[in-house]
């Protein structure tokens, strides 16, 4: 998949949620690889990203997620290869 297509999923919609989500306000910031900001992401896009290994996570939230199997923190910034 190239950088375009991993960062074209980003709208909150695509999730099934909404700004009143309590955690809408975090946001993660992807880098390329020479660390210019390319794009701004979601914190459910920045976790798959982070689960897919389509990026690097360079920095977090002290905020976290729980799920199920786990408790996650939520990335801030992310490097795409």
């Amino acid at each position: 998949m190239n950088e375009e297509a991993l960062l074209a999923a980003d709208d909150e919609d695509d999730y099934g949620g909404s700004d009143d989500d309590e955690l809408s306000c975090f946001r993660g910031l992807v880098l390329d690889l020479a660390y210019r900001p390319v794009n701004v992401v979601c914190w459910r896009r920045a976790i798959c990203l982070e689960f897919m290994e389509n990026a690097d996570m360079l920095e977090y939230y002290d905020q976290t997620v729980n799920s199920p199997s786990g408790s996650f923190y939520i990335p801030a910034v992310l490097r795409v290869p």
